[in-house]
């Protein structure tokens, strides 16, 4: 493994910042590092990411090599000393974490004002590779892989493009918003939105507050029952025409309607809906507690 750090800034607390003519204001952060740990691997590679608090970013790349830049930011020298940031490389597995600790050495979960800090990961990895990412408290974005990806959040959204294999994610608040993906979904937030479309074959996505939006490609066939669930929100799924499944649609306070192509809906007011399209097969179950239900074509 290679690693270097290097200071990016430091010294720039809640003053202004002039560049060619114009004044910015940096507030709330004096103190700012970057470390960078290069770990070469033969095969696919098993990535552990993990930070206290702040932004998850994973692209795959053409190289035999997982690079993470570590990018540590605090109130003040002082609590920027005290991120900790450990690596460990096992053959193809490799695990990075950034930690914070307080003076004494007990790390703590919680900062605010002139003790905040935060850490953010950017790591590029080959195409093919099994993932984990986790954060405290931040965003996680994800893009060009294959493989195996868990992610988890206290505290952001969850994005992905260009993902194939299969995705696990949670986000206690946040939305989530998968493009261009093939293969399995599992998907869970307590508080947001999710949208995925790609060629699907298995898909979970369950949401406490929000809507739910599944677009699923010309290539999408269920190797499995498909469940999506909303507590408060509408749900919408287009599938392809040449598509077969079980439908099994409930709403307890919703409309269903469904593309004439799969039979059109169950009449007016109807709050419960089942229906073989296709050649029939497995079941794909929407519920939600209140909102509308649509199933139309992509």
């Amino acid at each position: 493994m290679r690693a270097r750090s290097w200071t990016v800034l430091a010294g720039v607390a809640a003053g202004a910042l002039a560049l060619g003519g114009c004044v910015i204001g940096v507030e709330g952060y004096e103190a700012q590092e970057q470390e960078e740990h290069v770990f070469p691997v033969s095969g696919v590679p098993d990535v552990d990411l993990s930070t206290f608090d702040g932004r998850i970013e994973v692209r795959g790349w053409g190289r035999s090599e997982v690079r993470v830049v570590v990018e540590k930011r605090a109130a003040n020298r002082e609590r920027l000393e005290e991120i900790e940031v450990e690596t460990e490389q096992n053959g193809d597995r490799v695990r990075v974490a950034a930690r914070r600790r307080d003076p004494e050495g007990v790390r703590i979960t919680l900062s605010m004002g002139r003790n905040w800090r935060d850490a953010k990961l950017v790591a590029s990895v080959p195409y093919e590779s099994n993932v984990i990412a986790r954060t405290n408290d931040g965003r996680v974005t994800l893009a060009d892989l294959a493989g195996t990806i868990e992610v988890s959040t206290d505290d952001g959204r969850v994005q992905g493009q260009g993902l194939r294999g299969s995705l696990r994610a949670r986000t206690d608040d946040g939305s989530v918003r998968l493009e261009q993906i093939h293969g399995d979904v599992a998907v869970h937030t307590d508080d947001g939105s999710i949208g995925v479309s790609g060629d699907l074959t298995g898909l979970e996505a369950s949401t406490d507050d929000g809507r739910i939006v599944v677009a699923a490609g010309p290539g999408s066939v269920m190797n499995g029952d498909w469940d999506l669930r909303s507590g408060d929100g509408r749900v919408s799924v287009d599938l392809p025409r040449d598509f077969s499944a079980l439908l099994d649609l409930a709403t307890d306070d919703g409309r269903i309607r469904v593309d004439d192509r799969f039979g059109g809906d169950a009449g007016r007011g109807a709050e419960r809906l089942r229906r073989v399209i296709g050649g029939g097969g497995f079941v794909l179950r929407v519920r939600t507690d209140d909102g509308s239900i649509r199933v139309g074509t992509s």
